[in-house]
């Protein structure tokens, strides 16, 4: 079930909702993150790029306890920019 939640895109927008700073990461008003390993997997590339996409400002991300978390958002509007 984890690898199949790793597929699932949220939806792009948030109707009827008061639209928070990022909508893009918020659905049923939770924010959504991806780990560096879903977006490896997801993209066919190492968790060692991902980090390096984050630590260069290409994607914006939190550090928790160690560990980075993209938001969908951020990953939406990367691979618009690259062209997925």
């Amino acid at each position: 079930m984890f690898a199949i939640n790793a597929l699932i895109r949220p939806p792009l927008r948030c109707p009827d909702r008061t639209s928070p700073k990022n909508y893009k990461d918020v659905a049923d008003g939770k924010v959504k993150y991806y780990t560096t390993s879903q977006l490896a997997k997801r993209w066919g590339v190492s968790s060692a790029t991902v980090i390096r996409l984050i630590e260069q400002g290409d994607l914006t991300g939190l550090k928790i306890r160690g560990s980075y978390r993209v938001g969908v958002g951020s990953v939406q509007e990367y691979e618009v920019r690259v062209a997925f």
